[in-house]
């Protein structure tokens, strides 16, 4: 079944496929021309379905998102935005996340085994053979950032992906090397791509990132020695 909101805008040609499950188009919702959508798929308000994309489900974009390229098995939280080529697979995406043109994640390795996901030092095998990467709120990848199978990006990180490090911690600025993301540029950037949202960052917001920072200072200095 198909399941449209109010005011959605699609620009034919666009297929629909609800074989294996529905698709629910919620309000103000645009989806350009030449789009393929596989059920189960939920589209969330003011979201933007970019010419040319294939999604295949079960995939959630939540409210205001903006997509582009491929997309399958993986869930987007709000304002996050993959508006050019490049494949999302088996993927959790936070919040307020920018990936880059070209931006992918390979979902399978080459000899089809388990995945092993790292946080910290810890590592844990998943079960599972397909696992693309989790990305925390208010990562940006830069363009052809190359995603290795079960990925983990710590909120507020910046990188474009060309060492291919399986975990990276919260608050990590890449450029050519790894530094250490300086707060208070980190909160500047935040309050920008809120304002072109129309959302407020709030201080409770501010105090919970400031403490996550804090917590995690030590992580980045390993890794950053590594």
């Amino acid at each position: 079944s198909i399941y449209k909101g109010k005011r959605v805008k699609i620009l034919n040609p666009v297929f629909i496929n609800t074989e294996k499950g529905p698709v629910i188009i919620d309000d103000e919702v645009k989806i350009e021309p030449f789009v393929y959508i596989k059920g189960p798929v939920y589209i969330g308000k003011k979201s933007l379905i970019k010419a040319n994309s294939s999604i295949y489900g079960p995939v959630s974009f939540q409210y205001y998102c903006k997509i582009g390229g491929e997309v399958s098995s993986s869930i987007f939280l709000s304002f996050s935005n993959k508006q050019h080529y490049g494949f999302i697979g088996d993927s959790y995406v936070g919040s307020f996340v920018n990936l880059g043109a070209g931006t992918t994640t390979s979902n399978l390795k080459n000899n089809y085994s388990v995945v092993k996901v790292r946080i910290g030092r810890k590592e844990i095998e998943t079960g599972k053979i397909f696992i693309g990467s989790f990305i925390g709120d208010y990562v940006r990848t830069g363009i052809g950032t190359n995603l290795n199978t079960g990925t983990v990006i710590g909120i507020g990180s910046q990188i474009i992906g060309r060492k291919g490090e399986k975990y990276i911690p919260p608050f990590i600025f890449e450029k050519g090397k790894y530094f250490e993301y300086e707060i208070e540029k980190e909160f500047a950037t935040i309050k920008v791509m809120k304002k072109r949202r129309g959302v407020e960052f709030w201080d409770e917001e501010r105090r919970i990132l400031l403490k996550i920072f804090k917590e995690t200072k030590d992580e980045r200095k390993n890794f950053i020695k590594e």
